[in-house]
């Protein structure tokens, strides 16, 4: 075997099949007769309980193609379950799903992997697609999604599904099962990428994607969308609900999550032009999703009280994907996220800082001149560190003048060796949260950072072991001297 083929990734095809029998063959043939080492692609075929002549025909095609299909049958469990069932036998390195109604233009293949290969950022790549009706006749070309992927892809993924399931390939790493709730594969597979890694579409068509009146989702009307609009709803109701607080702070910003809400709309407009009417339901809401949206707005509203807008705001997002009917909710989600926005707007107290922030109170160092010296000597030309002297509760000309004489009198203000940053000017909540949130550690009796209480505190004997951590830190910051900065009170 030539080395070139060794090296190649090796792909899975998975297939779930229910009484697709009219179309199964050419489906397989198209993944087994791709411009791909047949040796580095494999196809894993589930019969999800077909009463056609799905199994007979999969018989025919084994013996055709002895040695690459997998076939396994089981009792009808959806499409979900058999896409599962599939994966579990899948051994490639790459995974693509394949519907048994659509058709892989021979290129898809060699073409999506080398996209892969090429770009090690990507997770997952996608492409265009050519919608063909039942008797193969071409219906619409370049099918597909067509604008460039939003730079916040994960809040675009949740939004709406941008990759059509037998037009994906993605890094079998990325995910072993899909959650039993999730309706959707390709959507799920999709925001696993922008979850992980990133996604990229290649803008050609690769699939002949089939529509015959008889699709689960594609080219549906009337009651059949509105069902895909209940199942999309569905689908973003529960990534909100179960998907970490955490996660989706690092994923969004408030304004995200304001747009990703907008996604839930827009399934919902969809479904009910599909029915030409207003009164199709969307969603059901149970007593135990109003009370779990309970709970969401009692954490929504404790961290908000800490100063902790942006996570207040996440939590207003999943209490309204608790329940999404309620009015109150929808208002008090946008002031939330007007509030966020607009305490992004602050000054940043740590701004002049280095990356490993070291807090300590002005009132502190005030009481012994000994403290700053001691605290100079043990960080000197330690790189990444700063130390953020906390006067926000004092007067601002008072404390300007009271730090700039202490750093006089320590022989440190023309010291670029040691980084000095003075907060001055009340701070507001949420500024006092950022604070909070980005100290690294404590000198001396910190009250600025007390209540955070998951960073070590050190004093003067202790500064040999602050040094060493500091140093140990994988940080890099920006050079400052005492840099002072005023903020509204």
């Amino acid at each position: 075997m030539p080395l070139n083929v060794v090296r190649l990734p090796k792909v899975s095809a998975l297939m779930g099949a229910y009484n697709y029998g009219s179309y199964i063959v050419e489906a397989i043939k198209s993944a087994m007769e791709q411009e791909y080492p047949p040796e580095r692609l494999e196809l894993i075929i589930v019969d999800d309980g077909s009463t056609d002549d799905t199994a007979e025909l999969v018989a025919e095609m084994m013996a055709l193609y002895p040695g690459r299909i997998k076939f396994v049958q089981q009792q009808n469990a959806g499409a979900t379950a058999a896409t599962n069932r599939a994966r579990r036998e899948a051994t490639g390195d790459l995974i693509a799903l394949l519907d048994a109604d659509d058709v892989w233009l021979p290129d898809k293949t060699a073409k999506q992997v080398a996209l892969l290969r090429s770009r090690p950022e990507l997770g997952l790549v996608f492409s265009r697609m050519r919608i063909i009706d039942a008797n193969g006749r071409t219906l619409q070309g370049q099918y597909g999604h067509k604008e460039p992927i939003d730079h916040n892809q994960f809040a675009r993924e949740i939004w709406e599904n941008v990759a059509v399931q037998s037009s994906l390939m993605i890094e079998a790493g990325l995910f072993d099962q899909i959650p039993a709730e999730i309706p959707y594969a390709d959507w799920w597979l999709a925001l696993q990428g922008t979850r992980h890694k990133r996604i990229e579409y290649l803008r050609e068509e690769l699939v002949l994607y089939r529509w015959h009146g008889a699709n689960i989702t594609g080219g549906v009307t009337g009651v059949k969308a509105l069902r895909e609009g209940q199942k999309g709803i569905h689908f973003q109701r529960w990534v909100l609900r179960n998907f970490t607080i955490d996660e989706l702070i690092h994923h969004l910003s408030p304004e995200q999550m304001q747009y990703v809400w907008t996604g839930l709309e827009h399934e919902g407009q969809k479904a009910l032009a599909g029915i030409s009417s207003y009164f199709g339901q969307l969603a059901t809401v149970s007593d135990q999703d109003r009370s779990d949206a309970q709970r969401s707005v009692a954490d929504a509203e404790r961290a908000a009280r800490d100063g902790d807008l942006v996570r207040a705001c996440a939590y207003y997002l999943r209490a309204r994907a608790c329940d999404p009917y309620d009015q109150e909710l929808r208002a008090r989600f946008d002031e939330m996220v007007a509030s966020a926005t607009e305490a992004a707007k602050l000054p940043d107290p740590l701004a002049g800082s280095r990356a490993f922030a070291i807090v300590t109170d002005a009132e502190y160092l005030f009481e012994d001149d000994e403290r700053l010296r001691s605290y100079a000597e043990a960080m000197r030309s330690v790189p990444s560190a700063s130390l953020v002297i906390d006067a926000s509760r004092l007067d601002p000309s008072a404390a300007r003048q009271d730090l700039s004489e202490l750093v006089g009198r320590c022989g440190l203000a023309d010291d670029d060796d040691v980084s000095l940053v003075g907060v001055l000017g009340e701070l507001a909540p949420s500024q006092r949260f950022r604070l909070n949130s980005q100290t690294r550690a404590r000198y001396g009796t910190c009250q600025a950072a007390r209540s955070a209480g998951t960073v070590p505190t050190f004093t003067e004997e202790s500064l040999p072991m602050l040094r060493e951590l500091a140093l140990g830190a994988d940080a890099v910051g920006a050079d400052a001297d005492i840099t002072t900065r005023a903020s509204p009170g």
